[in-house]
């Protein structure tokens, strides 16, 4: 499990979450919510990470980290590329194309999941 600091975009919480992120521009994660919270006093001592409600008090927040769609979609298209490129380098006998290698892995992926939504397993 892993957890993220947000905060409401321009303090109104109806506007969705800007977390904290790395220098690479990724959303930074902690372990724990301890970890965080020492991470956010080591960045600026004056924030009351003890405080009852973060929010309220530092109008920010620690919550456990969950995949938006588009970072799971990204994550998929990701791992769909890396293993056709296994495949490819795996077997060179066979001439396999990239391209319409990840288009047929999508498609068996867009297949299982509609198997399994049917099913009531996803």
């Amino acid at each position: 499990m892993s957890y993220r600091i947000y905060r409401p975009i321009e303090g109104i919480s109806i506007n969705g979450k800007e977390c904290i992120c790395g220098d690479d521009g990724e959303v930074k994660l902690f372990d724990s919510i301890d970890l965080a919270k020492a991470w956010l006093k080591e960045q600026d001592p004056t924030i009351d990470v003890d405080a009852e409600d973060l929010m309220d008090a530092n109008g920010l927040d620690i919550e456990e980290a969950v995949m938006s769609e588009r970072e799971l979609i990204d994550l998929v298209v990701k791992s769909i590329t890396i293993w056709a490129q296994e495949e490819v380098d795996a077997n060179p006998e066979n001439n396999i194309d990239l391209d319409l290698r990840r288009q047929e892995m999508a498609e068996e992926f867009i297949e299982f999941l509609s198997e399994e939504m049917t099913y009531g397993t996803v």
